[in-house]
């Protein structure tokens, strides 16, 4: 955070801020796709993501609207539990909501690795041109290739229960 120009104390606030963003983006965002559905709330929420990480280290937004964006990203994978909640056969719905929070806790994992991994090949800079930029820049593609994968969802729910009719007919 320190390559972005935030003071420790920053980087501090920033994790405190994000954390407290996340219960209140989770609420919001549920409350949103209660009145709308969980797939548009989550396209929806994924693509303000991906446009706040790509704003956060561009420099183009400082102090308390900083705060604000990093209340954002951590709601999408609240949202995805709710999409497979609502669109998933309930014999099936547990597998699916097993295999959605996995694949949250890989990106858990795997998300610290690779942005150790960019800091240290990337040579420092300024804004998106830096170690730190790319880090944001690659989880924003990352959050854009999740919304796309959710769009996947509907058709599978629906090849799922067709093949369950097909199993009940005969």
């Amino acid at each position: 955070m320190t390559e972005l120009r935030v003071p420790l104390e920053g980087a501090l606030q920033l994790a405190l801020v994000l954390n407290a963003g996340g219960v209140i983006g989770s609420l919001s965002t549920g409350f949103v796709a209660t009145r709308l559905g969980s797939l548009r709330t989550l396209g929806c929420a994924g693509l303000i993501c991906a446009a706040m990480l790509i704003l956060i280290p561009s420099g183009l937004v400082s102090g308390a609207g900083l705060m604000v964006l990093v209340t954002v990203a951590p709601t999408t994978q609240n949202l995805v539990n709710a999409l497979v909640a609502e669109i998933v056969p309930a014999q099936s719905r547990a597998a699916s909501l097993g295999r959605t929070l996995g694949v949250g806790r890989l990106g858990a994992i795997t998300a610290p690795l690779i942005g150790s991994w960019l800091l240290a090949h990337i040579p420092r800079g300024s804004g998106l041109q830096g170690g730190a930029g790319s880090v944001f820049v690659t989880f924003a593609g990352v959050c854009l290739l999740g919304v796309a994968i959710s769009l996947l969802f509907p058709w599978g729910a629906r090849h799922a229960r067709a093949q369950e009719i097909t199993n009940e007919i005969g």
